[in-house]
């Protein structure tokens, strides 16, 4: 989940964002090795005593100032192209949560395992407000982030949500999970998750929807399938 004075990425959750922070972490390496070397050719470049005015070409080093820049793009663009390639790959689900998008909250429809209905369980949930209006955000207390229902999840399962809206457009966005899919009026966007492990994660709509944007958070809370098969139970 998001802490106070963040500045890096949330702690990633599934394959999909451990993989977007590595190729992060790749790209900015290689930006380190050219700062590096474009800051020494200066340093060199000024402190040199003599001054080449009649060099004006040299096939060995054109050729080189070529290569090595192709080489660097190609070796940045393999895994960014696998990255966008798994985004779009689809698994077979073995949970689906239906997600749709209304101003200025989302509703939810988790399948019922338990099968003693054929319909899903619909959810709804809403920014939550502070407890009293003097109540200011303190070291710890999550700010404009907490909602009413959080979405519940299975772990180690393969997750296809999917995202649509009732008016204009959303977007269903978390962090800690790499996801962020537009809702659409009329159109079911689908994406294709697996959290790696339990915990609460949290997100907002990242799409402009209107005077009451930034009171759309979302909160998702991953727990083992035992544990959301007993959840179930409770609230049928």
């Amino acid at each position: 989940m998001p802490e106070w004075a963040q500045c890096g990425f949330q702690d990633p959750a599934s394959d999909i964002m451990m993989g977007m922070v590595e190729f992060h972490d790749y790209v900015m390496s290689n930006m380190a090795v050219v700062v590096i070397i474009v800051t020494s050719a200066y340093i060199c470049l000024f402190k040199a005593k003599r001054t080449f005015r009649y060099f004006v070409e040299n096939q060995h080093l054109e050729t080189l100032w070529t290569i090595l820049p192709a080489v660097m793009l190609i070796s940045l663009a393999i895994p960014s192209l696998r990255l966008l390639y798994l985004q779009d790959e689809t698994w077979k689900p073995e949970f689906t949560l239906k997600v749709e998008g209304h101003q200025w909250y989302w509703e939810y429809e988790i399948p019922n395992l338990l099968k003693t209905a054929d319909y899903p369980i619909p959810i709804t949930s809403t920014y939550s407000l502070p407890l009293s209006p003097d109540q200011t955000p303190k070291m710890g207390v999550t700010h404009l982030m907490e909602v009413t229902n959080r979405a519940i999840l299975p772990t180690n399962s393969v997750i296809q949500i999917l995202v649509s809206s009732a008016d204009v457009l959303h977007a269903f966005s978390i962090p800690s999970l790499g996801m962020k899919v537009d809702a659409v009026p009329g159109r079911s966007n689908a994406w294709s998750v697996n959290i790696k492990r339990p915990g609460i994660y949290m997100g907002q709509c990242s799409e402009i929807c209107g005077v009451n944007h930034a009171f759309m958070p979302i909160v998702v809370e991953a727990i083992p399938y035992k544990m959301l098969l007993s959840w179930l139970k409770q609230i049928i």
